[in-house]
């Protein structure tokens, strides 16, 4: 058996070992094991107590246990809406586990309020219908069914009411007809002065005592429509007024007026011209029809009439009735 000297001591482990036998090594290794596996220490162990080899006293080094990460404060989830609470209908009898003092309840989202529905687009917008205008009542009397329309008169002597008198009387039927709210019976001028002795009346003259019943006589007349131009203007900005009144030939009572002078100058007026010309369309203008309708006093006049007219009370329609059934013989 090898025995190391004072020559030796100081050689390598390696170099000692190489030296051993089998045997040797074996007794070796199981004496450092049992010596180990009494003082047996975990690396965790180690590392706290801080074991010095060598016969160095051990230390016990307290280490500070590390600052834990700071976590960010939780991210706050908004609440859902609350719903509306409805009791369902009990549809079949309740179960005893369930509370017999109260009701169950089904949590349903109230419904979304329906949009409002867009009223249709008119053919063209009244302007300021309210203005000037007076009706006795909002509907035209159920008998009224024709009506005696006056020759249109301008008073004073300024050339340019002579002129579109001339350029707008035509315009006074059709636009008339159009509203269909009675029968149009025109009356020339000629034959108004063999009835009344006078070509033109403006309604507001005092009248001939026989001056309705004339008309109605002749004419079969349910009212008399008396019309005048009483402002115009053929140049650039354009100025139109109409003067009218209807009258019931019967009791001689106003059954509407307007006194209205239509301005080209401001731009509502002109706006609410463009948008008759076109149709009662909100399209994109047209620079050619802008400046045809601001120059035209037929076309301008012609929307001041129909606005005019749109103030005319509306027509009520008489009930009709059925005539009685007669016995037919039945056939065999």
């Amino acid at each position: 058996m090898y025995r190391p000297t004072l020559q030796n001591q100081a050689e390598p482990f390696a170099v000692f070992h190489r030296r051993l036998n089998r045997l040797e090594r074996a007794v070796l290794w199981l004496a450092s094991g049992a010596a180990l596996a009494v003082h047996a220490q975990t690396p965790r162990q180690m590392e706290e107590q801080q074991i010095f080899k060598r016969g160095k006293p051990a230390m016990m080094v307290v280490r500070a246990p590390a600052p834990r990460p700071q976590q960010p404060p939780p991210i706050l989830k908004p609440e859902p809406a609350p719903l509306a609470a409805v009791p369902a209908p009990l549809s079949r009898p309740v179960e005893p586990q369930q509370t017999a003092n109260r009701d169950p309840v089904v949590f349903v989202a109230a419904p979304a309020p329906l949009p409002k529905p867009t009223p249709p687009i008119p053919r063209f917008l009244p302007y300021d219908q309210s203005d000037n205008a007076f009706q006795v009542s909002p509907n035209l009397p159920a008998d009224l069914r024709r009506v005696a329309v006056l020759p249109l008169v301008w008073e004073g002597t300024q050339s340019d009411l002579s002129q579109g008198a001339e350029v707008l009387g035509p315009l006074l039927l059709s636009e008339l007809g159009k509203t269909k709210k009675f029968e149009i019976v025109s009356i020339s001028p000629g034959e108004l002065r063999s009835l009344t002795g006078r070509q033109s009346w403006t309604g507001a003259e005092i009248l001939p005592a026989d001056f309705f019943d004339s008309l109605q006589r002749v004419y079969g007349c349910d009212a008399v429509l008396f019309c005048q131009l009483s402002t115009f203007r053929a140049y650039a900005p354009l100025v139109v007024g109409w003067r009218m009144k209807l009258v019931d030939a019967r009791t001689g009572q106003i059954l509407w007026a307007v006194d209205k002078i239509f301005d080209a100058e401001q731009p509502g007026v002109l706006r609410q011209a463009r948008h008759f010309h076109i149709g009662g369309q909100w399209v994109i203008s047209n620079p050619a029809n802008d400046w045809q309708v601001e120059n035209s006093p037929r076309q301008f006049g012609q929307f001041a009439l129909a606005q005019a007219l749109s103030t005319l009370p509306n027509r009520k329609e008489m009930t009709k009735v059925s005539p009685p059934a007669t016995d037919v013989p039945s056939r065999r």
